[in-house]
């Protein structure tokens, strides 16, 4: 009613409420239906009650089903569930079974997220201690594959890394966020994105009420948006959708041509910079060779794509062609880290993800760990195989320039294969 009050949401195509299924009743439904919220998204993370259990979540499966029936019952049909994968104890026989549950319900919207653990929280706390028993990467990888695969078969579109939907039910706020666009956040703790500011609300009612009364705007912090963060944040957002990055939308909203930028990567450090631009004007969401050309570039004068199946600069390079590979060997170049600081320098990564990773390297001779005294957390620093892979990835970033933005191959592109295959032998 308040909302009705103050904003006029006779033109609003989505109202989503998002509730845990233990809390809400016939009552509370129709209240909700009655107010114009036309889309429930539900938190049910999976259908097995020990696993609910092992998160700390109050539903069981049960009370997962009955509140999708409940809502059905009281006239909504624009109905979602969030699924999670990576649970402690989760199997890839739980996945499926949850998945099966979840088609069994009809619902046009599926959500499937992988559990990240956060630092400090408990679930880190107990990570480090060995206590947590989370499946191998192996396995986590598998159990997403399965929801692509069950998805599209039951006719569920990904039209985002971890959703999917039948047509005509994508969330819409949910790519408000991918394509960067703009957002208020009201009430207590939540968080908006409006004329080139983020900013987040403070987290307790009393707090909230109190900020009202005194200031108007109850911010418990801001932060101003540079427009170089602007077309990183829609870079790295947008490419999470499945339709990828619109350049007409990308030069709209930054007064820039998309590929003009990869004359100066605004982005991470890819292992092979590519370009592709489809005939909808999209870059796509994956790195993948395509038929477009960087801005300014002339395809004569780049080394031939077909060039990197032969090139001992890229034949060299699969040891470290991964995401977090190249970045973990960059700051252990600085000088022997601990895991929690590798993790803090490694934007992005997941423990479990760096713990695996940290593995691979010490396998493979890359890293080594330091002689530390029973009680002290290890620390890990690179080899001498590891230090020769530094310049190695400098040259990789180079011929990756070179072959975006159209620099003659010639002598440079020999310089740096001769080199780049002297030091991996």
């Amino acid at each position: 009613a308040l909302l009705h009050r103050h904003a006029d949401l006779s033109a609003c195509a989505e109202f989503t409420v998002e509730a845990n299924p233990e809390t809400v009743d016939e009552e509370k439904l129709r209240v909700l239906a009655a107010g114009g919220v036309t889309r429930l998204s539900f938190g049910v993370q999976a259908f097995q009650d020990h696993l609910l259990a092992a998160i700390g979540r109050t539903h069981t499966a049960a009370d997962a089903v009955r509140a999708v029936l409940l809502a059905r019952r009281a006239g909504f049909h624009n109905l979602s569930i969030d699924l999670m994968l990576g649970l402690p104890g989760q199997t890839l026989a739980d996945v499926r079974a949850s998945l099966e549950k979840a088609f069994a319900l009809d619902l046009p919207h599926l959500s499937a997220y992988s559990l990240k653990v956060e630092e400090h929280t408990v679930f880190y706390r107990r990570w480090v201690r060995g206590e947590l028993s989370l499946p191998p990467e192996e396995e986590e990888a598998a159990m997403y594959l399965t929801v692509l695969e069950e998805t599209a078969q039951h006719g569920l579109q990904q039209y985002e890394v971890s959703n999917f939907a039948r047509p005509g039910y994508a969330s819409r706020h949910n790519q408000v966020y991918w394509r960067n666009e703009p957002y208020y956040g009201v009430g207590v703790g939540a968080h908006g994105y409006v004329r080139g500011v983020r900013y987040a609300n403070v987290a307790t009612l009393h707090r909230y009420l109190k900020a009202v009364a005194e200031r108007g705007l109850p911010r418990a912090e801001t932060r101003t948006v540079t427009p170089r963060e602007a077309m990183e944040e829609t870079m790295f957002l947008g490419l999470r959708l499945i339709e990828g990055v619109s350049h007409a939308r990308f030069r709209r909203r930054h007064g820039v041509a998309l590929f003009a930028l990869l004359v100066n990567p605004i982005g991470s450090e890819p292992c092979y910079p590519c370009a592709s631009e489809g005939c909808d004007g999209q870059a796509p969401p994956a790195c993948s060779t395509g038929t477009g050309q960087a801005h300014g570039g002339q395809p004569h004068m780049r080394p031939p794509r077909d060039s990197l199946d032969h090139c001992p600069l890229a034949q060299t390079a699969s040891i470290i062609c991964d995401v977090w590979t190249p970045l973990i060997i960059r700051d252990l170049s600085k000088g022997p880290k601990r895991f929690s600081q590798l993790q803090r320098s490694v934007s992005g990564i997941s423990p479990k993800t760096l713990s695996t990773r940290l593995k691979q390297l010490e396998q493979q001779g890359i890293i080594q760990r330091l002689s530390e005294p029973a009680s002290a957390r290890p620390r890990y620093e690179l080899t001498a195989k590891g230090q020769a892979l530094v310049p190695l990835i400098r040259d990789m970033r180079a011929y990756g320039r070179a072959w975006l933005v159209g620099e003659p191959a010639g002598r440079q592109e020999e310089e740096l294969t001769r080199t780049a295959a002297a030091r991996a032998r």
